[in-house]
């Protein structure tokens, strides 16, 4: 994850290339650089990959996951393969 600066740095996002677990939590204040000792308010984002894993419990739950999932996957191998 990237470290947010709190004087206006801005954070880059990635395609989901890169290996990431199944489940994480994230938690906004852990982005910043320097830690706030009172936090009044904390945004909580439970992150899910959708990649095609194995044993991805999300996906073996939810077919219609399942088959967007599959779709990405064959999409990213088409661009690598034309160099788009």
């Amino acid at each position: 994850m990237q470290k947010l600066a709190t004087d206006g740095d801005r954070a880059s996002a990635n395609n989901g290339d890169e290996d990431y677990p199944v489940h994480k939590t994230l938690k906004l204040s852990d982005a910043y650089k320097e830690k706030v000792k009172d936090i009044s308010l904390e945004l909580v984002v439970e992150v899910y990959n959708i990649n095609k894993t194995k044993n991805n419990p999300l996906l073996e739950k939810c077919e219609t996951l399942n088959q967007y999932s599959q779709f990405i996957n064959i999409a990213k191998k088409f661009i690598k393969k034309v160099g788009i």
